[in-house]
């Protein structure tokens, strides 16, 4: 790797820890917005103080029965097999935390899941 890459990839922040959450809901507002509900102890800390705020929704690939949490390697989160795991990300509508705690959020559907 050359010395530029590398010194990219150091720059690079690591994310915060990835949190187990239930998809409580799955509405398909339009063939490509989708608005999802989640719940869970996970979402108890989140804060959506930032209007460029995210949350990534880790999703099992095709065929794996079980969801394997990826590691984080310095540049990008890698399943056991180096592959990169399927992460979607999802723009904060709202979050609740009295209420369960919970979030509703909304993402652009790629082709796959349409």
């Amino acid at each position: 790797m050359s010395d530029r890459l590398e010194r990219l990839r150091k720059l690079r922040r690591e994310p915060p820890p990835l949190q187990q959450v239930e998809v409580l809901e799955r509405i398909e507002r339009s063939p490509r917005l989708l608005r999802i509900t989640l719940s869970g102890e996970g979402l108890k800390n989140l804060k959506v103080d930032q209007p460029a705020a995210s949350v990534r929704l880790l999703v099992p690939r095709p065929g794996d029965d079980e969801l394997e949490m990826p590691t984080w390697d310095g540049n990008e989160f890698l399943r056991a097999d180096g592959s990169r795991p399927l992460l979607r990300t999802f723009t904060p509508l709202r979050v609740d935390n009295d209420a369960g705690p919970f979030a509703e959020a909304w993402a652009t559907l790629p082709k796959q899941y349409r």
